[in-house]
Order: C-alpha cells, then structure tokens, then sequence
C-alpha cells in the first residue's frame, strides 16, 4: 500500500542458481575423517575429544555392525579399531575393510591390550595396520595416525574428455579403484574444467562435437604441466602424433591395467623429481 508523497517499498525474492564449478575446488578433505571403532562409551569419548582437539573429525561405532554401516556410507582417512566388540570381533571388521575396494588401503590403527596375540590373528592382513596398546598414550596415538596418513597414496585425480556417455562410465568403473575421473563431453566443457583445477592425468578423444581434440593439447601443456596427456580413440593415430602425448590407446582394445598404468607412469615421475 502507498500513500501520495510518502514513496513506496517493495519486496521480492530471486532464486539463486550457483555457477559453473562451483565446490570442485573446495572438496571436502577425507583423510581428515576418522571413525573411532570401540564398545566403551568412556574410551571411545576419550578418543573422540582428543583427535577432535588435534584436528580430526570423528564419527564413534560402538560395534561392528553399525562400524560397517558407517564404512559403507562415508569415506574415512583412517579407522580404529577395538578387537573386543560386542556383536563381532574386531578381526571380521578388519577382514570386512580389506574385501572391499573402496576401503581396501585404509589405514587401519588397533587399539588394544593384547598386542601380540592380536598380531597373531590378523597374519596376512598387516599392511596399513597399527598397534597402539592401552592404556593409550596421547602423543602416541597421534604420531601413529600422522605416520599412517602421509604414508597413504593419494588417489589420481583424471579428467576424460570423451562425448560417449556410456564410454566414460565404463572407464569410471574401470579406475575408480585408483582414481576420480571427471567427465568433459566437448572442448568447451574441457577447456573450463582444465582451468578450474589441477589433473594427473587427461584421458583424450581426438572425435568431439565442437572440435578436435588436438585443439586442447596447448592448452593442457600450459595449465596441467605434470598431467599426462592419454589418446583414447576409436581411431588409428599416425606416429608423429603419438610422440606428441605419453600414451595411445585404441578404445576397442584397451584394458584397465594399461590405461592404469600409463596415468601412474607420468605421475610417479613428477614425484620422484619433486623428491629430488
């Protein structure tokens, strides 16, 4: 309502539409979580209060089955483990994370009183495992769980430029054991994506709906100096070609170990001259 010579106001809302890539940069730091596995509400609070104070953010299961809920549910840099659980032993937990690829290589830290005994049982399931003996010790713990998450690989981070949809999701599947594969359909989705973060690694067609392929390779040798390039085509590459990118591979023939290993061939290098 408006009344002569007094003005008026007006109200109105506008949706928001986030842009473009917004949040790829920003993806949240799971080596920073950690599920704390342990039947005993007061060790388990314990546990909780001091990797919260040192920087960690925490879920607690206080038995096996809703640990394995957890683990299904959400990615943990690192898991320990109470062998004593009430509905299973901390052992079939452990066995559990090792038969799955998604948590595999997860650092595993046990927190127990009987070390030696449960070295014992847990004979072949060693790597990326930890002891840590009760009563806990607090500087212990936490150099344990700093040693185990930077001995931790990191996973590949890829982007595959291909306009078959059903390609990359086979080629998703193929590498998300070791890898996070974005998905670009066309140069410009390309050039965007290679501009808004750093890849290990570009899976390429040359066969794309608004361009060739070849279009991007300046462009990735300017702002991904350390990825490698990756030709997967439907089509036959001439040998000068070939020598332009680390790896060629035909879309018919190639297998998960080969394309595995030329994304790590370059990565691995870039590394070990950081090392040196």
């Amino acid at each position: 309502m408006s009344h002569e010579g007094q003005g008026s106001c007006f109200w109105f809302t506008l949706p928001l539409h986030p842009s473009e890539g917004v949040g790829r940069e920003s993806e949240p730091d799971t080596t920073a979580n950690l599920l704390v596995i342990e039947d005993d509400p007061s060790v388990a609070r314990v546990l909780k209060d001091t990797l919260t104070e040192a920087g960690y953010r925490v879920d607690l299961a206080y038995d096996g089955a809703s640990a394995l809920a957890k683990l299904a549910r959400h990615r943990y840099g690192a898991v320990t483990v109470d062998l004593g659980l009430p509905d299973m032993s901390g052992f079939e937990v452990i066995h559990a994370l090792r038969e799955q690829h998604a948590t595999q290589h997860t650092p595993v830290l046990v927190v127990t009183g009987t070390v030696e005994r449960g070295q014992v049982a847990l004979e072949g399931y060693l790597e990326d495992i930890a002891w840590l003996a009760k009563p806990i010790q607090v500087h212990h713990l936490l150099a344990l769980l700093s040693e185990k998450l930077h001995a931790q690989p990191t996973r590949l981070s890829l982007l595959h430029i291909e306009d078959d949809s059903d390609l990359h999701a086979v080629i998703n599947t193929m590498l998300s054991p070791h890898a996070d594969c974005e998905h670009a359909i066309n140069v410009a989705m390309a050039r965007r994506a290679l501009g808004q973060r750093r890849y290990d690694a570009v899976i390429l067609d040359i066969g794309l709906p608004d361009g060739d392929g070849w279009e991007l390779l300046e462009q990735i040798r300017q702002q991904q100096p350390e990825a490698s390039i990756i030709i997967l085509s439907g089509q036959s590459i001439s040998e000068a070609d070939q020598h332009r990118v680390e790896a060629v591979f035909l879309k018919s023939r190639i297998t998960s170990e080969q394309l595995l290993e030329a994304v790590q061939q370059r990565t691995q290098l870039a590394l070990m001259e950081g090392k040196e």
